[in-house]
């Protein structure tokens, strides 16, 4: 996924996600809150559809309740940030809170952070298969995956089916 943010930069083809993870690394290495940098960002790149809400969040200074795929995808960074996944959670969730709340948004994050740690440390995918399934039920969404695949991008949606597509490729 990060390759992806690289050559959105490099094709010249922006997106609100690959902005987004960029103020997600900027906060980070100045190890200030990430609000600050998703306004800065938002603020450089203008054009792009952030969804309602960074834009909520930019007016009012306050989380909605959304399943945007936005607020989980950019967390991706703080895989690099510890060995304790508990305490890389505990970031993740912080960041896409800021913008984005309730169940969905949280179970987005808890499982592609779980996911990408658990690869970065070599876990097989049978072990990745049994953390997920602990907060999707992965064989059900694998039962519907072609049905499904056209669905509204929101976090129930997307994560799940993007890890199960990794955990079943050769």
């Amino acid at each position: 996924m990060l390759k992806c943010v690289v050559n959105d930069f490099c094709d010249n083809h922006i997106t609100d996600k690959s902005v987004m993870l960029c103020a997600t690394i900027e906060s980070i290495l100045k190890k200030q809150d990430v609000g600050f940098y998703l306004k800065k960002w938002k603020t450089k790149y203008n054009n792009l559809d952030y969804g309602k809400a960074l834009s909520n969040f930019l007016e009012n200074k306050k989380p909605i309740e959304s399943s945007g795929i936005l607020g989980a995808i950019r967390v991706i960074p703080y895989i690099h940030l510890s060995n304790d996944l508990n305490k890389i959670i505990e970031l993740a969730l912080k960041n896409a809170n800021t913008t984005h709340i309730g169940k969905d948004i949280d179970n987005g994050v808890k499982a592609l952070i779980t996911s990408l740690y658990m690869v970065k440390n070599n876990k097989d995918k049978a072990e990745i298969y049994k953390a997920i399934n602990k907060i999707y039920n992965l064989d059900e969404i694998d039962k519907n995956l072609i049905k499904n695949i056209d669905q509204t991008p929101i976090c129930q949606n997307i994560i799940p089916q993007a890890i199960l597509v990794f955990l079943k490729a050769k």
